[in-house]
């Protein structure tokens, strides 16, 4: 069951056919998160005013007259006037910034992007201005797009995906920059990390609909919000996702943790050399409880998944060899499509001929399809959440937690909490990471901090 659409006609409507039917209440100040299914990059560049809506500016201001839509939306009826009237100061972010490298004269516009030292030092970019874009990857184009959106002095900010390609530590100090400006200012945050939106945001609008449409939930506390999301029912009762069944009751997991915990795999004083660093690791990995891993980017989380899986040669002991079930971080369209029934393909809506062109989403979900498909001892998954929606992270995280015996890194904190028992940290100091075991609150609290 799929909730209603709205009757009033849509504010845009895209040439694919996908409608918007809304847009979100705005506060004075703050920070507004948009969590949720289709239409928050829409209504981001509406609000930006980097999109002509398709009903038209009149029309929609229109609509959100707060004589006839309500006090509640009398914020967002000024930002629409003074839109229309181009009066209305604004700061965008775009979704895709890998694009950014492509565009004209990319690198003479870096240097006049004139991004504040605080926000350059707080984000480690410091000198970017001699940095050639055709050189850099897509963390290091985020935190530039990010300082360099933040920098600007504007009234409304409208940030898209801000933490994607950005490691844990970076997505916390994103986070505290954008809810230090939204102290001063209007800031629309649209992300698929939890977390994320947890750590940046004040209030809250979630998105639903289905593939054709989308229109955003009221306002929310944070806290309200994402409960409303995880468990798919808005508090006013309108459900926006099908019931699913839980991958993991909690009398399941109680049941699972005193069940005998036989030990796959131990690391005792293994040493790995990476990217001229070394990792040094002792390990434990029972039967029956599932761990999480954690860390900033290079501190050697995916070379730990690659031993504990028996991907990578070291130094030291190990000892046990469980049948292992292994998901790399990196995918390349080549080996995924590798061993795909037809029939597979094409209810993927893959075309059987020529060479297709799978997106990140599809790539990563038939990936950790084929790794929890498996009939295995132990599954690892190295960045499962990776060009996932929200809506899809829901879903994985749950497939992963109907499995006994699991391992996940990644740098989604909420995917992290909701799936793992206990965690381990990966530390990096001094070209040489080591890996602290603890629960995972403690992990995530001491893995934000960097």
């Amino acid at each position: 069951m799929v909730p209603l659409k709205p009757k009033l006609p849509p504010i845009h409507k895209w040439e694919n056919g996908f409608e918007l039917h809304g847009l979100p209440e705005l506060p004075e100040r703050g920070v507004v998160g948009l969590l949720g299914g289709a239409g928050k990059t829409t209504a981001l560049l509406v609000l930006a005013g980097r999109l002509d809506p398709s009903c038209g500016w009149y029309a929609l201001r229109q609509r959100y007259d707060v004589r006839l839509a309500g006090v509640r939306y009398r914020m967002l009826s000024d930002v629409l006037r003074r839109l229309e009237a181009q009066e209305l100061t604004t700061s965008y972010k775009p979704q895709a910034v890998e694009r950014l490298r492509h565009l004209p004269d990319f690198r003479r516009n870096m240097i006049d992007l004139k991004i504040d030292a605080d926000i350059a030092r707080t984000l480690g970019i410091e000198g970017y201005e001699a940095w050639n874009a055709e050189e850099l990857d897509a963390n290091e184009l985020q935190r530039v797009s990010v300082a360099a959106a933040l920098s600007k002095d504007a009234e409304l900010y409208a940030l898209d995906c801000p933490s994607e390609w950005l490691d844990i530590v970076q997505r916390a100090r994103v986070a505290k920059l954008i809810r230090e400006t939204g102290k001063r200012a209007l800031v629309l945050v649209a992300d698929n990390d939890i977390s994320f939106l947890r750590w940046a945001c004040t209030d809250m609008a979630i998105f639903y609909g289905s593939e054709s449409w989308g229109a955003p939930s009221r306002l929310y506390s944070a806290k309200e919000a994402i409960g409303a999301f995880v468990e798919g029912v808005l508090p006013e009762g309108i459900r926006i996702r099908p019931r699913s069944r839980p991958g993991e009751s909690p009398a399941q997991r109680e049941k699972r943790l005193s069940a005998v915990r036989e030990l796959l795999i131990q690391l005792a004083g293994v040493q790995k050399q990476f990217d001229g660093n070394v990792l040094q690791a002792d390990a434990e990995i029972l039967k029956n409880e599932r761990i999480g891993i954690l860390g900033a980017d290079g501190s050697g989380k995916s070379t730990l998944l690659k031993i504990i899986a028996g991907k990578e040669y070291f130094s030291g002991i190990k000892k046990g060899s469980p049948v292992v079930s292994f998901k790399p971080q990196h995918l390349s369209q080549r080996a995924i499509l590798k061993g795909l029934s037809k029939e597979l393909m094409r209810a993927l809506g893959i075309p059987t001929r020529g060479r297709p062109r799978l997106t990140q989403s599809l790539r990563q979900r038939i990936a950790i399809a084929r790794c929890l498909g498996a009939d295995a001892e132990l599954y690892i998954l190295d960045q499962p959440s990776d060009g996932l929606t929200a809506e899809e992270r829901l879903s994985v995280a749950e497939l992963i937690r109907a499995k006994r015996s699991v391992i996940v890194a990644d740098h989604d904190a909420w995917l992290i909490g909701r799936v793992a028992d206990r965690c381990g940290l990966v530390v990096r100091t001094d070209g040489r990471s080591h890996v602290d075991w603890m629960d995972s609150a403690t992990a995530i609290s001491r893995a934000i901090v960097g």
